[in-house]
């Protein structure tokens, strides 16, 4: 990410996605913290989504239970 513009444009469309409950992106330090509901949507979908066009990582467990957090994990040490 390079600008606000930048910023704002992963917000409001990750907003859009169905069961994204908030999404809130630093500029200054890269990060970002996505709130949502694990039985409309789930981490993969999400790292699918912004993948596309940004390098990704999870830097810690927030709101799912271990065994998806190990899923997850275990799903990015492929790439």
């Amino acid at each position: 990410m390079t600008c606000s513009s930048c910023v704002a444009k992963i917000e409001s469309n990750l907003k859009k996605l169905p069961g994204i409950k908030s999404v809130s992106v630093v500029l200054l330090t890269n990060r970002g913290r996505i709130e949502y509901d694990p039985t409309q949507i789930g981490p993969r979908d999400i790292i699918k989504y912004l993948s596309v066009r940004f390098t990704l990582k999870l830097f810690r467990k927030i709101s799912f239970d271990f065994d998806c957090h190990r899923k997850i994990f275990r799903f990015l040490r492929l790439f």
